[in-house]
């Protein structure tokens, strides 16, 4: 017989659809990666990045301004090591997760937000997330664009998610038929 213990965890997590005024960001176990287009003209020099365990904060110099905030983050990262570079109009972030959270490696992925749920989060940024991704040459996908499923989420699924769900549960259920028809040990 197969034992049914973790065989989920022998799966990769899939990349959840984002949600939040900034969703230019992908992740894996360990660390989250962003790509901010900055406004036309500016520098690294012009950036101010900074980064603690629990935030970021993306400004510009001479005003100010906020480009990019979240306080508290969806977890703890390791500032020391998160990096940061600008290409041309484009500031890609690197932040290093703080490892050993949780008990396996599906519990070091964030989800669905950069920020925390915790009430009093700041989490801002300058662009729409639509604007973003046109200034990235992403494709948007226009809210209720999609496939919906009735599961509370209102947001869009990709084709990578279906059928990773899709080989999930075919997994599932292949494991339960040989449990369920398979001989004794």
């Amino acid at each position: 017989r197969i034992k049914m213990t973790n065989i989920m965890t022998q799966f990769p997590k899939r990349q959840e659809p984002k949600v939040g005024p900034f969703v230019q960001w992908t992740e894996d176990a360990e660390s989250v990666e962003m790509k901010l287009p900055i406004p036309p003209g500016l520098t690294k020099h012009d950036l101010k990045a900074v980064f603690t365990p629990v935030s970021l904060s993306i400004t510009t110099r001479a005003e100010g301004k906020e480009l990019l905030a979240v306080k508290p983050l969806a977890a703890r990262i390791v500032s020391d090591e998160t990096t940061w570079y600008l290409n041309k109009d484009i500031m890609t972030i690197t932040l290093a997760k703080m490892p050993g959270v949780g008990m396996s490696e599906a519990d070091q992925y964030w989800g669905t937000s950069l920020a925390s749920s915790a009430s009093g989060t700041h989490f801002t940024c300058y662009l729409t997330p639509e604007k973003a991704s046109d200034l990235l040459g992403e494709e948007a996908i226009p809210p209720g664009e999609g496939l919906v499923l009735d599961t509370g989420y209102t947001g869009t699924y990709s084709t990578a998610m279906i059928t990773s769900a899709v080989a999930a549960i075919l997994v599932v259920l292949v494991a339960i038929f040989a449990y369920v028809f398979g001989g004794d040990d």
